[in-house]
């Protein structure tokens, strides 16, 4: 198979309007019920809800796809970053077009190590629904570790489930795949 290779830009409002795969639906197949999911809304008012969120200090990306034709976004992927303590929390939404191809591994490395790099982040967090297990291992996969567990505070299929905490530090990172580009095996 071919490789695959994932940059990010960044996140502007206008890439909603312009270009609507740039803000794919989050359609969390398998897991989440219909009354956790937020509703649908247009371009405009996903542009302008945009827009609000990034006055804010926090790092957000644009992850595209340079397949055989021209890049195509496949998601978005945030860092709310907490400037005095230099952490994170790290929020990834691939579109389905993005699922299912090796990629969610890649683009977390590529965001968190970019914090690290930029924002001289000394720990990312991330919180992960227990029986995601593609998920999971994509966050391993990136470098990231298991440090903890909240019991019945999320949702899966209608269910309560535990939700894990996952962090990395730099050194997890350092070491896995080129700091402005990932490249991955479909």
């Amino acid at each position: 198979m071919a490789a695959e290779r994932l940059g990010r830009a960044l996140l502007r409002a206008v890439t909603c309007r312009v270009i609507p795969a740039a803000a794919p639906t989050c359609d969390l197949s398998g897991g989440l019920d219909s009354t956790t999911l937020a509703m649908a809304v247009g371009r405009e008012e996903r542009a302008a809800g945009l827009e609000a969120q990034l006055g804010g200090g926090n790092i957000h990306r644009t992850l595209y796809l340079f397949g055989d034709g021209r890049p195509g976004p496949i998601g978005m992927a945030t860092l709310a970053v907490d400037h005095a303590l230099r952490t994170a929390e790290f929020f990834l939404c691939l579109g389905a077009e993005g699922r299912g191809r090796g990629l969610a591994a890649v683009a977390t490395r590529l965001v968190v190590r970019h914090g690290f790099e930029t924002a001289a982040l000394r720990n990312v967090l991330l919180t992960v629904l227990a029986p995601n297990v593609p998920a999971i291992r994509a966050y391993e996969a990136a470098g990231f570790r298991l440090i903890g567990r909240r019991r019945d505070s999320g949702s899966w299929d209608g269910h309560p489930c535990d939700e894990l905490l996952m962090d990395a530090v730099p050194a997890d990172i350092r070491g896995r795949g080129g700091p402005y580009s990932a490249t991955a095996s479909s």
